[in-house]
């Protein structure tokens, strides 16, 4: 997979307001979806390390067969 080149910002400062927001939106986003499975784990009784590792081992395998921009 060839690498992109990519405008790298040295901290969420230096980016426009409207990327401030959209990164603030999302992150609010990630963080209701962690306390969503977190509650998810408790009420099922379900192992949490083992919930966890299967969860982002599915996320992985996501990311694993993402469609290529380049094709």
């Amino acid at each position: 997979m060839e690498e992109k080149d990519y405008p790298i910002a040295k901290n969420l400062e230096e980016l426009s307001k409207e990327k401030q927001k959209e990164f603030e939106e999302l992150a609010e986003q990630y963080g209701n979806a962690l306390q969503l499975m977190n509650l998810f784990i408790e009420v099922n009784e379900l192992d949490f390390d083992d919930t966890w590792d299967k969860a982002n081992q599915r996320h992985d395998e996501d990311l694993t067969y993402a469609p290529n921009d380049e094709e």
